[in-house]
């Protein structure tokens, strides 16, 4: 529906008096109401209608409105005039209207109040106040559909003043922790965390003075008593002057998730070691046969030197009784020569010495078996981390030796470093792994540099390698869970991804990755010397 101000006032009024049935003081009055007046017969056929230029009134008087109305908007319009018509009262609906009178023109929504008119004459009519509440009516659907998917969802949604206490909670609210909204409402999220009430609460009133949202992992604890890990964020809802007026608390119980990655680490822990187990067997072997060797060779110059002794034992029992038989003397000759004293003399002190480094080689493989593979049960405890990248090394030797040489700079003044030591080394191995593997692509050998160097508040540990490394592309995403460079069967996408979360979400450490397409890659470790809050969640 259009208006001009073409024609003066006085004029415009004057001409549409006359073909009005209502007087000109009222259509002047009219012309200047917002909302659009419309006055009909009883059957729906326009009598008067605002907002017109004079010569338009002409063409409309007479025309049914229902012409200007949508199709599927008709019936709800003849309903509304046919009820106010037969009770005598007023009827207020809905409905979409052609703004400009045209079918061709913009739809929009109007709220009308249809009630109805006594005409000159002793006719009846309807007289039509129409608003248009198309933003409104989006803003509600909006509203409705926002409202919906929060009553849907199955993360808990908490509204809280700025206060930190709860204005409204969601049915997934109840789900997790089995308290009732109604249980809820006025009190402080912190109850939740009955173990630190007040950590939640000064996380609330943070949000609320700084703006800034926060997101982070916390404990639940049920009505039942029972405890619950959750995961999400608090974030602030800001009115247009710029001021926190409420807080939205997003939290998705993760319990079922993270007993499934402890479990999942744990088989991945179990799968490397099965992995490395021929490896680990075959690098065994090798300083046990020069045991075996050198300790048949010692018995074998043990028996030699035997028949030797004997045979002078022999001599110096016949010298006791008187001059020695030549036999004997020359049985100890015999003796003497198949015993090669000079050769014996020279070789079994290297014997001895192979052999006790070869156990001491098979000593040191089980060492770092063991150290590896001993389970932490998720505590934290000081640890030497120049011996847990010695121990990962050693047991993936059979997965780089072929492949690459391993330098190690190990700064043997580095300080203990709190951490869950089994975690810790899983993760150097797997790093190491995929550094022989990155160098294996090349097709020549190359090598794996691993470096540990003290900062002021935290240690580092660099692994390097001059293998193919890594397209730029892909380096924002190496440490998503099943992303993976490597040829189907080659990779789960799964070492780097708990890397990640061993060092960064669990020990509060960092990652650093620089890397260049045939120019290997370094990542760098930064782990604190006393990380807070490592253990992990039971």
């Amino acid at each position: 529906m259009t208006s001009t101000t073409e024609t003066p006032a006085v004029d415009r009024q004057a001409s549409r008096a006359s073909n009005s049935p209502i007087g000109p003081e009222t259509t002047h009055i009219l012309d200047r109401l917002p909302s659009y007046v419309i006055l009909t017969d009883e059957d729906g056929h326009i009598l008067y209608m605002n907002h017109l230029e004079p010569r338009a009134l002409p063409k409309i008087a007479g025309r049914s409105m229902f012409e200007f109305l949508p199709e599927d908007q008709v019936e709800t319009v003849r309903r509304a005039l046919e009820k106010a018509l037969r009770i005598g009262a007023p009827v207020t609906y809905e409905a979409c209207l052609h703004k400009n009178l045209r079918k061709s023109g913009e739809l929009a929504w109007f709220v009308t109040d249809l009630a109805p008119f006594d005409l000159p004459g002793g006719r009846r009519g309807a007289i039509l106040v129409s608003r248009e509440i198309t933003a409104e009516r989006e803003a509600r659907q909006a509203y409705k559909r926002l409202a919906e998917a929060v009553e849907c969802s199955g993360d808990s949604v908490l509204v809280l003043d700025p206060d930190g206490r709860i204005r409204y909670a969601n049915p997934a609210f109840s789900t997790i922790t089995g308290y009732g909204p109604e249980e809820a409402l006025g009190r402080t999220a912190g109850f939740l965390n009955p173990e630190d009430p007040d950590t939640l609460r000064q996380v609330c009133l943070r949000v609320a003075a700084t703006g800034e949202a926060w997101s982070g992992e916390c404990r639940w604890k049920r009505r039942d008593g029972e405890i619950r890990t959750v995961t999400g964020s608090i974030s602030p809802v800001v009115d247009g002057e710029g001021q926190v007026t409420s807080l939205v608390c997003v939290q998705r119980d993760v319990t079922e998730t993270r007993a499934l990655e402890r479990s999942l680490g744990e088989a991945r822990k179990l799968e490397a070691i099965g992995r490395l187990a021929a490896g680990i067997a075959h690098e065994i072997n090798t300083p046990a046969q020069y045991a075996r060797d050198n300790t048949t060779f010692l018995g074998e110059a043990f028996e030699s030197i035997l028949q030797l002794l004997r045979a002078y034992e022999r001599i110096a029992e016949a010298a006791r009784a008187g001059p020695v038989p030549p036999p004997l003397l020359e049985e100890a000759r015999e003796a003497a020569e198949a015993a090669e004293l000079d050769f014996l003399l020279e070789e079994v002190p290297q014997a001895v010495e192979s052999a006790k480094e070869g156990l001491d080689r098979i000593a040191h493989i089980v060492r770092a078996m063991k150290d590896f593979s001993h389970p932490s049960q998720g505590q934290a405890q000081e640890h030497d981390l120049n011996a847990i990248v010695d121990a990962s090394v050693t047991v993936a030797r059979n997965e780089w030796k072929h492949h690459a040489d391993v330098v190690l700079k190990l700064d043997p003044d580095l300080p203990r470093v709190r951490c869950i030591r089994d975690e810790i080394g899983q993760t150097f191995l797997n790093m190491v792994v995929n550094a022989a593997h990155a160098i294996e692509e090349t097709g020549r050998r190359g090598t794996i540099t691993i470096e540990t160097i003290p900062e002021e508040t935290h240690a580092l540990v660099r692994i390097s390698d001059t293998g193919a490394g890594i397209p730029k592309e892909a380096l924002d995403k190496i440490f998503e869970p099943f992303f993976t460079t490597k040829e189907v069967g080659k990779g789960t996408g799964q070492g780097l991804a708990l890397a990640h979360s061993v060092v960064v979400e669990k020990h509060g450490g960092a990652i650093e990755v620089e890397s260049e397409v045939g120019g290997g890659t370094t990542f760098t470790l930064r782990l604190p010397y006393d990380a807070q809050g490592v253990e992990e969640t039971k």
